[in-house]
């Protein structure tokens, strides 16, 4: 009986929060993309292509792919096969809700590097990952930018 009387009451409490968590997802959403149109228009830069995907929202598909291919120790020719897929050299996608822009071309890398390169870091969990490898630090910032672009 206790149960039973609650549930109407829950659910509504669990459909307010559902209303409440997809507004709050579209708002951030919106502005995202709002501040990155100004940015590229005040840079002068192009949208990356957009890989294709099914789920356009949260990227599972991707994360499910790329999770794959990472237990089939195959990730090189992954990445390599997604850049074959888009027919460029760089690319956006979403994966886990964010959006991520790959690019392999050259002059694209020594952009990033010269002009801001602290804003479009490897990232925390990049970071992480080359910890054991690279440490921490002036030499973490070194190594780590030697691996992304050759010096």
């Amino acid at each position: 009986m206790g149960l039973t009387t609650r549930l109407p009451h829950l659910t509504q409490v669990a459909f307010v929060l559902l209303t409440v968590f997809v507004l709050y997802t579209l708002i951030q959403k919106l502005q995202l993309y709002r501040s990155r149109a100004a940015l590229k228009a005040a840079k002068g830069a192009q949208s990356a292509p957009l890989f294709p995907q099914w789920d356009h929202i949260y990227g599972f598909d991707q994360f499910r792919a790329s999770l794959q291919a990472f237990r089939e120790h195959r990730m090189l020719q992954y990445g390599q096969q997604r850049f074959k897929t888009v027919g460029t050299t760089t690319f956006s996608h979403l994966v886990l809700g964010r959006k991520t822009i790959m690019t392999i071309e050259p002059a694209n890398l020594k952009v990033i590097q010269a002009l801001d390169h602290k804003k479009w870091g490897l990232g925390g969990r990049r970071k992480t990952a080359f910890k054991p490898l690279l440490g921490d630090g002036e030499a973490f910032n070194f190594y780590s930018y030697s691996v992304v672009l050759p010096l």
